[in-house]
């Protein structure tokens, strides 16, 4: 009887390093701008771009971490020749859990992006991330950067640091229908640079954008609060909805008034124009896209 008890012990123990050790060693798929998939092996990737011990703090938890990882901008210049990956306006993420943040290109280009797989000290490929109050599996790949967290701009939000990933897609345009037709100088536009540039990767405007946190226009919520506490509300969630995950405007960022509630001023113009519905639909000229993705880069 005992016996038979050790031996399942330690089936069961040489199993769970078995899966500590290869959860990571997995294919990860890549997309180009006109879709093309190519899918390259654990094997490849580190071939490709070798190993590299970083030293990363979670933006959730505020903690060191020390991972093993693959240098995700070397894959990225070996996939698309010349970098014309840079030329686009963001990088959509999938995960195992259906999460897409769409991450502005500027980042992947000025900043240093990294893929962890397992962690430096052997320990389960764990960590508190989205959610501070339990462990989550990291793994596959978990989207790191290395930065100097003393700089305002540093990548802290939640959605740069995307776990479980299994692809990235090039995204070549930002969201033009949602573009509103208005002056540049107006109150919508600044909203909506802002919108694109704190809000789409989570939320959908119309069926258009993130899906981790729901449609916001269609459904009527925008229009249950007033200006004020829409504003309030994008400041700071938790003091209009206390168990609110969404997290709150930037704190450090320049203007911060101001951007708020421009993008209060977009979301009442989205309420009123449905881009689906529109009897004349504007075409945009490639002259002006490339201008927009350099005002939102």
């Amino acid at each position: 009887m005992f016996k038979k008890l050790f031996l399942t012990i330690t089936i069961f123990f040489v199993l769970g390093l078995t899966i500590q050790a290869t959860q990571g060693k997995v294919p990860l798929k890549f997309y180009d701008f006109e879709g093309k998939e190519k899918v390259l092996s654990f094997e490849n990737l580190i071939k490709i771009s070798g190993v590299k011990e970083v030293t990363v703090m979670n933006p959730a938890t505020l903690s060191i971490e020390n991972y093993k990882a693959i240098n995700l901008r070397t894959i990225f210049n070996v996939l698309y020749p010349n970098k014309s990956w840079q030329k686009g306006f963001g990088i959509k993420v999938l995960t195992k859990d259906k999460y897409e943040p769409l991450v502005e290109m500027y980042k992947f280009k000025e900043r240093e992006p990294f893929l962890a797989y397992e962690r430096v000290d052997g320990k389960p490929f764990k960590s508190y991330a989205k959610d501070k109050k339990k462990l989550v599996n990291l793994g596959p790949y978990y989207l790191v950067w290395i930065e100097d967290y003393k700089n305002k701009n540093a990548a802290r939000r939640r959605h740069h640091w995307p776990y479980q990933v299994v692809s990235f897609s090039l995204e070549k345009n930002p969201p033009v229908k949602l573009i509103p037709n208005k002056d540049k100088n107006s109150s919508e536009y600044w909203g909506y640079k802002n919108y694109i540039k704190q809000c789409f990767m989570c939320h959908q405007a119309y069926g258009i954008g993130g899906e981790s946190n729901g449609e916001i226009i269609s459904n009527g919520l925008t229009k249950k609060y007033s200006d004020k506490k829409l504003a309030l509300y994008i400041g700071n969630p938790t003091s209009v909805i206390k168990d609110s995950k969404m997290a709150e405007f930037p704190l450090r960022i320049d203007l911060r008034i101001k951007r708020i509630k421009d993008i209060v001023a977009y979301l009442r113009y989205l309420e009123k124009n449905n881009p689906h519905k529109a009897k004349t639909k504007r075409k945009y000229k490639a002259q002006e896209i490339d201008e927009l993705l350099e005002e939102l880069n």
